[in-house]
C-alpha cells in the first residue's frame, strides 16, 4: 500500500494492482516550454524547480 493512504481505497477494490518492484519505465524526456518575448510568470518558475527536485527522486 502507498504509503500516504491516498490509494488504499483503489488498491483495495482492485482497481490499481502494483507492480512488479523491478519493474522499470525507462528514461523519460520532459520538457517545459516558456512563450518567447515574455517574462516568465513566478509560477511556471517555481512549478519547473518543482518537477525538477521531485523528479531528482525516481
Amino acid at each position: 500500500m502507498p504509503s500516504s493512504g491516498s490509494l488504499r481505497p483503489e488498491f483495495e477494490e482492485g482497481k490499481l494492482i502494483r507492480v512488479p518492484p523491478n519493474w522499470d519505465l525507462g528514461t523519460v524526456e520532459l520538457s517545459a516550454v516558456y512563450a518567447a518575448g515574455r517574462t516568465i510568470k513566478r509560477a511556471a518558475c517555481a512549478l519547473t524547480d518543482f518537477m525538477i527536485e521531485a523528479l531528482k527522486t525516481i
